[in-house]
Parts: C-alpha cells; structure tokens; sequence
C-alpha cells in the first residue's frame, strides 16, 4: 500500500536532487495535496507506473516554467523563448528523470515498480485528468519565480 506521506517525501527528494546535480538550479516545493490540481499548463510530460504502483507521473507547468527547466538541463546559461523539439525532449527527459527518483525511492518498500516511456502533451491552458478511481497526488513547486506542478496519480 502507498502511504501518502512516503510518496511527497520521495517526490521533494526526487525533484531536490535533479535541481542540485543535473540543473544547477533553485527550485521551491510548495503546497502539496491529495486532490488533483486545479492549475492549467501548457505542456505537460507524462509517464506511465506499472507493477507494485499503478498509474501516472505528469510533469506540468507554464511555457515560462518549462523553458526554464528545459533550458536548464541542456546547460544553456539562458532560458529560450520558444519549446522547439530538443527543448521538448529535455521536457520529457526531466519527467523521466524525476519520475524515475520517485520510482527509486518507492521500490524498497513497494516492490519493482515499472515506468512508460514519456509522452509530451503541449496546448495552452490544458488539464490532465486522470483515472477517476485513482487518488492524486498534486505537488507545487516554484522555480525562478515560475509555478510547476506534478501530479501522481495512483491506486491503492
């Protein structure tokens, strides 16, 4: 069983990390919920759970958040202004990155948990919804005074 408290720390821990060593950038978590986001976004990247943890890991934010993130993993000293397609995979290469820290940090004591490969989801001012049967898991973050979010949904 999935204790909620496990998976905010594991997610913090995860994105924490990637900040520190892969972004050499800031970044803030903030409000943490058990109700899916009410926030739009523009893109969106998207992985699958398999296994001992059932179900998504999406990666959202606003055009000004992502190029920030994006920009950051390709080592570029400023943000671009547009999400062309190498900025676009950097987007789903973080999502990757930080849904395979949870992943890492949940399968001690879950058990082998199995992710997708990511998909990119990009239109203005769009939501994900999720299974309607699953329990969601909305984490805030802040990042060069630019709101991201991640949610993980998840069945018990």
């Amino acid at each position: 069983m999935i204790n909620s408290d496990q998976l905010v720390v594991a997610l913090r821990q995860a994105v924490e990390e990637i900040a520190s060593t892969a972004l050499a950038l800031v970044i803030t978590a903030g409000d943490s919920a058990l109700q899916r986001s009410q926030l739009t976004s523009d893109y969106t990247a998207v992985i699958s759970y398999s296994g001992a943890m059932d179900g998504s890991f999406c990666l959202s934010g606003g055009l000004a958040a992502v190029t920030v993130l994006s920009s950051a993993l390709l080592a570029e000293e400023s943000p671009r202004a547009i999400m062309d397609a190498e900025m676009q995979d950097a987007f789903s290469e973080l999502c990757n990155m930080m849904a395979g820290g949870v992943q890492s940090r949940l399968e001690a004591t879950l058990g082998s948990i199995q992710m997708s490969t990511p998909v990119l989801i990009a239109g203005a001012n769009h939501q994900i919804f999720g299974d309607p049967n699953s329990i969601c898991l909305n984490q805030q973050f802040t990042v060069a005074d630019h709101l991201f979010f991640v949610e993980i949904f998840y069945k018990e």
